[in-house]
């Protein structure tokens, strides 16, 4: 299966997006959310990756893997605030900005549920 995989037309250039995209989210820094978020509209964009993915039974993982990194990009908007305006000005699609934000969105729930948590086992 593998080596289907890996001799399957477009997933080597798939791959190397996947790659550039792992790079980005390791660097801490507001230039590696930018960056990420240029590597992840170059992957939305791209209307072959859904059908190279369904082709070689990798759909469900595709979608994990985007869901995953939007939640990190989110967070790390809500780490590094002066990115937003530098995403915005960006150029990236209208679809993947829609999601960068809602992700921001929820994480920014999230973190307030998880005070939420913390306060309630009392005061500090």
């Amino acid at each position: 299966m593998l080596q289907e995989i890996l001799w399957h037309f477009g997933f080597e250039y798939f791959y190397g997006l996947f790659e550039w995209l792992s790079v980005c989210l390791d660097v801490e820094g507001s230039d590696c959310v930018l960056r990420s978020a240029v590597a992840l509209n170059t992957i939305l964009v791209d209307t072959e990756l859904v059908a190279v993915f369904a082709t070689l039974s990798l759909s469900a993982m595709l979608t994990e893997c985007l869901k995953n990194v939007q939640d990190s990009i989110g967070m790390s908007l809500l780490h590094f605030p002066d990115t937003q305006e530098l995403i915005d000005d960006a150029g990236i699609h209208v679809n993947t900005l829609s999601k960068l934000n809602h992700a921001r969105l929820i994480m920014a729930r999230y973190l307030r549920d998880v005070a939420h948590h913390l306060s309630a086992y009392g005061p500090v």
